[in-house]
Protein backbone atom coordinates (compact mmCIF):
# COMPACT_ATOMS: atom_id res chain seq x y z
CA UNK A 1 0.00 0.00 0.00
CA UNK A 2 1.41 3.40 -1.35
CA UNK A 3 1.25 6.69 0.19
CA UNK A 4 -1.23 8.13 -2.01
CA UNK A 5 -3.67 5.21 -1.10
CA UNK A 6 -3.53 5.94 3.09
CA UNK A 7 -4.02 9.81 1.99
CA UNK A 8 -7.27 8.34 -0.10
CA UNK A 9 -8.64 6.52 2.88
CA UNK A 10 -7.93 9.34 5.26
CA UNK A 11 -9.86 12.06 3.15
CA UNK A 12 -13.02 9.56 2.53
CA UNK A 13 -12.98 9.19 6.19
CA UNK A 14 -13.23 12.63 7.26
CA UNK A 15 -15.92 13.14 4.92
CA UNK A 16 -18.19 11.05 6.14
CA UNK A 17 -18.05 13.05 9.34
CA UNK A 18 -20.47 15.04 9.89
CA UNK A 19 -20.46 18.40 11.29
CA UNK A 20 -22.39 17.33 14.13
CA UNK A 21 -19.89 15.23 15.01
CA UNK A 22 -17.16 17.50 15.12
CA UNK A 23 -18.95 20.15 17.06
CA UNK A 24 -19.64 17.14 20.24
CA UNK A 25 -16.06 15.96 20.04
CA UNK A 26 -14.73 19.62 20.66
CA UNK A 27 -17.40 20.29 22.75
CA UNK A 28 -16.76 17.58 25.16
CA UNK A 29 -12.95 18.08 24.81
CA UNK A 30 -13.93 21.76 25.55
CA UNK A 31 -15.57 21.15 28.86
CA UNK A 32 -12.76 18.76 30.17
CA UNK A 33 -10.67 21.56 29.13
CA UNK A 34 -12.62 24.06 31.21
CA UNK A 35 -12.53 21.56 34.80
CA UNK A 36 -9.32 21.60 34.10
CA UNK A 37 -8.88 25.51 33.94
CA UNK A 38 -11.19 25.71 37.09
CA UNK A 39 -9.37 23.26 39.32
CA UNK A 40 -6.39 24.71 38.41
CA UNK A 41 -7.22 28.41 38.74
CA UNK A 42 -8.67 28.21 42.39
CA UNK A 43 -5.03 25.81 43.60
CA UNK A 44 -3.22 28.60 41.89
CA UNK A 45 -5.27 31.46 44.00
CA UNK A 46 -4.93 29.52 47.73
CA UNK A 47 -1.74 27.66 46.95
CA UNK A 48 0.14 29.85 44.64
CA UNK A 49 3.13 30.67 47.16
CA UNK A 50 3.28 27.27 48.79
CA UNK A 51 3.64 25.63 45.73
CA UNK A 52 5.61 28.23 43.58
CA UNK A 53 8.08 25.74 42.26
CA UNK A 54 5.18 23.73 40.57
CA UNK A 55 3.41 26.72 39.19
CA UNK A 56 6.72 28.36 37.64
CA UNK A 57 7.95 24.95 36.57
CA UNK A 58 4.44 24.75 34.59
CA UNK A 59 4.66 28.14 33.39
CA UNK A 60 7.86 28.10 31.85
CA UNK A 61 7.07 24.37 29.97
CA UNK A 62 4.24 26.52 28.62
CA UNK A 63 5.95 29.96 27.81
CA UNK A 64 9.11 28.07 26.81
CA UNK A 65 6.91 26.03 24.29
CA UNK A 66 5.13 28.87 23.28
CA UNK A 67 8.56 30.71 22.10
CA UNK A 68 10.66 28.11 20.85
CA UNK A 69 7.65 27.38 18.53
CA UNK A 70 7.37 31.11 17.67
CA UNK A 71 10.67 31.53 16.42
CA UNK A 72 11.22 28.50 14.52
CA UNK A 73 7.77 29.24 12.89
CA UNK A 74 8.20 32.65 12.13
CA UNK A 75 11.67 31.61 10.26
CA UNK A 76 10.19 29.32 7.93
CA UNK A 77 12.08 26.11 9.37
CA UNK A 78 11.16 22.64 8.75
CA UNK A 79 8.00 21.31 10.49
CA UNK A 80 10.50 18.47 12.48
CA UNK A 81 12.78 21.46 13.77
CA UNK A 82 9.43 23.28 14.64
CA UNK A 83 8.52 20.24 16.58
CA UNK A 84 11.90 20.00 18.10
CA UNK A 85 11.97 23.40 18.94
CA UNK A 86 8.56 23.64 20.65
CA UNK A 87 9.49 20.56 22.86
CA UNK A 88 12.96 21.26 23.24
CA UNK A 89 12.30 24.62 24.81
CA UNK A 90 9.16 24.16 27.19
CA UNK A 91 12.02 21.56 28.49
CA UNK A 92 14.66 23.93 29.50
CA UNK A 93 12.90 26.50 30.44
CA UNK A 94 10.42 24.30 32.47
CA UNK A 95 14.07 23.46 34.13
CA UNK A 96 15.15 26.76 34.73
CA UNK A 97 12.10 28.04 36.05
CA UNK A 98 12.02 25.06 38.24
CA UNK A 99 15.50 24.49 40.08
CA UNK A 100 16.51 28.16 40.40
CA UNK A 101 14.03 29.63 42.70
CA UNK A 102 14.39 33.46 41.71
CA UNK A 103 14.62 32.89 38.03
CA UNK A 104 11.46 30.60 38.57
CA UNK A 105 10.02 34.05 40.99
CA UNK A 106 11.09 36.31 37.78
CA UNK A 107 9.31 34.78 35.28
CA UNK A 108 6.15 33.79 36.65
CA UNK A 109 6.08 37.32 37.92
CA UNK A 110 6.61 38.55 34.61
CA UNK A 111 4.44 36.61 32.71
CA UNK A 112 1.70 36.93 35.13
CA UNK A 113 1.88 40.19 35.72
CA UNK A 114 1.72 41.51 32.26
CA UNK A 115 -1.31 38.96 30.81
CA UNK A 116 -3.17 40.73 34.26
CA UNK A 117 -1.88 44.32 32.66
CA UNK A 118 -3.10 42.72 29.25
CA UNK A 119 -6.39 41.79 30.65
CA UNK A 120 -7.28 45.35 31.95
CA UNK A 121 -5.61 47.75 29.06
CA UNK A 122 -6.50 45.92 26.59
CA UNK A 123 -3.72 47.05 24.07
CA UNK A 124 -4.84 47.76 20.37
CA UNK A 125 -1.32 48.74 19.20
CA UNK A 126 2.13 47.77 19.93
CA UNK A 127 2.41 50.82 22.11
CA UNK A 128 0.14 50.01 24.91
CA UNK A 129 1.45 46.02 24.34
CA UNK A 130 4.94 47.67 25.45
CA UNK A 131 3.10 49.69 28.29
CA UNK A 132 1.62 46.05 29.54
CA UNK A 133 5.39 44.55 29.19
CA UNK A 134 6.53 46.91 31.24
CA UNK A 135 4.00 46.93 34.08
CA UNK A 136 4.79 43.21 34.12
CA UNK A 137 8.62 44.03 34.40
CA UNK A 138 7.90 46.26 37.39
CA UNK A 139 6.05 43.59 38.73
CA UNK A 140 8.75 41.32 38.28
CA UNK A 141 11.82 43.15 39.72
CA UNK A 142 9.08 44.00 43.30
CA UNK A 143 8.64 40.15 43.41
CA UNK A 144 12.30 39.32 43.47
CA UNK A 145 12.61 42.16 47.01
CA UNK A 146 9.48 41.09 48.10
CA UNK A 147 8.77 37.64 47.36
CA UNK A 148 6.12 36.54 49.45
CA UNK A 149 3.39 39.10 49.65
CA UNK A 150 3.95 40.10 45.75
CA UNK A 151 3.45 36.60 44.74
CA UNK A 152 0.49 35.91 46.71
CA UNK A 153 -1.46 39.03 45.31
CA UNK A 154 0.23 37.69 41.72
CA UNK A 155 -0.89 34.05 41.91
CA UNK A 156 -4.32 34.88 43.70
CA UNK A 157 -5.67 37.39 41.09
CA UNK A 158 -4.12 34.74 38.00
CA UNK A 159 -5.78 31.91 40.02
CA UNK A 160 -9.38 34.32 40.31
CA UNK A 161 -8.96 35.27 36.48
CA UNK A 162 -8.52 31.73 35.31
CA UNK A 163 -11.02 29.98 37.56
CA UNK A 164 -13.85 32.58 37.42
CA UNK A 165 -13.76 32.70 33.30
CA UNK A 166 -13.61 28.99 33.16
CA UNK A 167 -17.03 29.02 35.90
CA UNK A 168 -18.70 31.76 33.68
CA UNK A 169 -18.23 29.96 30.54
CA UNK A 170 -19.12 26.66 31.86
CA UNK A 171 -22.09 28.43 33.82
CA UNK A 172 -22.76 30.27 30.26
CA UNK A 173 -23.41 33.66 31.80
CA UNK A 174 -24.56 36.26 28.98
CA UNK A 175 -23.79 39.23 31.74
CA UNK A 176 -19.59 39.51 31.81
CA UNK A 177 -20.38 41.00 35.14
CA UNK A 178 -20.96 37.53 36.49
CA UNK A 179 -17.60 36.40 35.29
CA UNK A 180 -15.72 39.43 36.96
CA UNK A 181 -17.76 38.83 40.11
CA UNK A 182 -16.29 35.21 40.44
CA UNK A 183 -13.05 36.48 39.79
CA UNK A 184 -12.53 38.87 42.25
CA UNK A 185 -14.31 36.35 45.11
CA UNK A 186 -11.89 33.90 43.75
CA UNK A 187 -9.06 35.94 44.42
CA UNK A 188 -9.91 37.57 47.47
CA UNK A 189 -10.37 34.27 48.88
CA UNK A 190 -7.38 32.92 47.79
CA UNK A 191 -5.28 35.97 49.01
CA UNK A 192 -6.62 35.04 52.22
CA UNK A 193 -5.88 31.92 52.35
CA UNK A 194 -2.83 32.25 51.26
CA UNK A 195 -1.65 34.95 54.05
CA UNK A 196 -3.15 32.96 56.94
CA UNK A 197 -0.85 30.13 55.53
CA UNK A 198 2.18 32.27 55.52
CA UNK A 199 1.17 33.74 59.02
CA UNK A 200 1.59 29.92 60.24
CA UNK A 201 4.34 29.58 58.70
CA UNK A 202 6.49 32.48 59.96
CA UNK A 203 4.67 31.84 63.46
CA UNK A 204 6.18 28.24 63.56
CA UNK A 205 9.54 29.67 61.88
CA UNK A 206 9.62 32.25 64.94
CA UNK A 207 8.83 30.08 67.52
CA UNK A 208 11.89 27.53 66.34
CA UNK A 209 14.29 30.34 66.09
CA UNK A 210 13.58 31.10 69.73
CA UNK A 211 13.44 27.60 71.36
CA UNK A 212 17.18 27.66 69.33
CA UNK A 213 18.15 31.13 71.03
CA UNK A 214 16.96 29.71 73.93
CA UNK A 215 18.69 26.20 74.16
CA UNK A 216 21.59 28.14 72.83
CA UNK A 217 21.53 30.61 75.78
CA UNK A 218 21.27 27.61 78.02
CA UNK A 219 24.16 25.81 76.51
CA UNK A 220 26.22 29.06 77.00
CA UNK A 221 25.15 29.25 80.75
CA UNK A 222 26.11 25.94 81.75
CA UNK A 223 29.50 26.46 79.85
CA UNK A 224 30.03 28.87 81.54
CA UNK A 225 29.21 27.60 84.49
CA UNK A 226 31.65 24.59 84.34
CA UNK A 227 34.14 27.25 82.98
CA UNK A 228 33.75 28.95 86.48
CA UNK A 229 33.61 25.30 88.14
CA UNK A 230 37.03 24.75 86.37
CA UNK A 231 38.60 27.92 87.15
CA UNK A 232 37.64 27.25 91.12
CA UNK A 233 39.33 24.50 91.54
CA UNK A 234 42.39 25.08 89.26
CA UNK A 235 42.87 28.02 92.35
CA UNK A 236 42.24 25.33 95.07
CA UNK A 237 44.66 23.25 93.68
CA UNK A 238 46.87 26.38 93.76
CA UNK A 239 46.91 26.84 97.23
CA UNK A 240 48.74 25.09 99.63
CA UNK A 241 47.33 22.36 101.85
CA UNK A 242 49.23 22.43 104.80
CA UNK A 243 51.64 25.48 106.48
CA UNK A 244 53.55 23.03 107.65
CA UNK A 245 54.89 22.71 104.28
CA UNK A 246 56.15 26.10 104.38
CA UNK A 247 59.67 26.21 103.69
CA UNK A 248 62.06 26.09 107.28
CA UNK A 249 64.06 29.20 108.31
CA UNK A 250 67.37 28.67 107.60
CA UNK A 251 68.20 31.77 109.44
CA UNK A 252 70.54 30.32 112.53
CA UNK A 253 68.68 31.33 115.94
CA UNK A 254 70.30 33.60 118.20
CA UNK A 255 72.31 32.68 121.12
CA UNK A 256 71.11 34.49 124.68
CA UNK A 257 74.38 36.34 125.57
CA UNK A 258 75.67 34.87 128.73
CA UNK A 259 78.43 37.04 128.90
CA UNK A 260 77.65 39.04 132.14
CA UNK A 261 77.89 35.56 134.24
CA UNK A 262 81.71 36.36 133.61
CA UNK A 263 81.58 39.58 135.60
CA UNK A 264 80.28 37.89 138.47
CA UNK A 265 82.59 36.76 141.22
CA UNK A 266 81.98 33.77 143.44
CA UNK A 267 84.00 34.07 145.77
CA UNK A 268 82.79 37.81 146.54
CA UNK A 269 81.03 37.59 150.00
CA UNK A 270 77.67 38.10 148.67
CA UNK A 271 77.77 34.69 147.10
CA UNK A 272 78.91 32.70 149.95
CA UNK A 273 77.03 29.89 150.30
CA UNK A 274 74.32 30.61 153.02
CA UNK A 275 72.06 28.81 154.99
CA UNK A 276 68.72 29.39 153.30
CA UNK A 277 65.81 30.61 154.61
CA UNK A 278 61.79 29.87 153.61
CA UNK A 279 61.29 33.34 154.25
CA UNK A 280 61.69 36.42 151.88
CA UNK A 281 64.09 38.45 153.41
CA UNK A 282 64.01 36.86 156.91
CA UNK A 283 60.28 38.05 157.38
CA UNK A 284 58.26 35.41 159.03
CA UNK A 285 54.70 35.70 158.15
CA UNK A 286 53.37 34.20 161.49
CA UNK A 287 54.80 37.37 162.88
CA UNK A 288 51.97 39.39 160.94
CA UNK A 289 48.61 38.76 162.04
CA UNK A 290 46.89 41.06 159.74
CA UNK A 291 47.47 40.96 156.08
CA UNK A 292 46.93 44.83 156.10
CA UNK A 293 50.36 45.44 158.38
CA UNK A 294 52.02 43.25 156.27
CA UNK A 295 51.31 45.42 152.98
CA UNK A 296 52.11 48.01 154.82
CA UNK A 297 55.71 47.26 155.62
CA UNK A 298 58.04 49.00 153.09
CA UNK A 299 60.63 46.00 153.16
CA UNK A 300 57.75 43.17 152.27
CA UNK A 301 57.40 42.63 148.94
CA UNK A 302 54.79 40.26 147.48
CA UNK A 303 55.57 38.64 144.11
CA UNK A 304 53.07 37.22 141.96
CA UNK A 305 52.59 35.11 139.05
CA UNK A 306 53.13 38.48 136.79
CA UNK A 307 55.77 39.55 138.61
CA UNK A 308 57.74 36.27 137.93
Amino acid sequence: MDISTIADQVYQYLKSVNSDTVNQVVSENMMIALIVTTVIGIFLSMFGLKLIRLWSALLGLVAGAGIGFAVTELAGLEPMIVVGATIGGGIVLAFLAGFFYRFGIFLMALLTGTYIAILFVNPQDWIFLGVCLAIGLVIALLALKFVEPIMIVVTSILGGVLAGDAIATLAEFDNPIFGYGIMVLVAIVGGIIQFTLESGKRKKKNLKKAAEIREQNSTENEVEKARAMFDDAILLDDEPDDKSDDKPDDKPKKEPDLSYLDEIDLDDEEYEDEEESDYVDGYNPDDYTDLDDLEDDDDFIIITDDDK
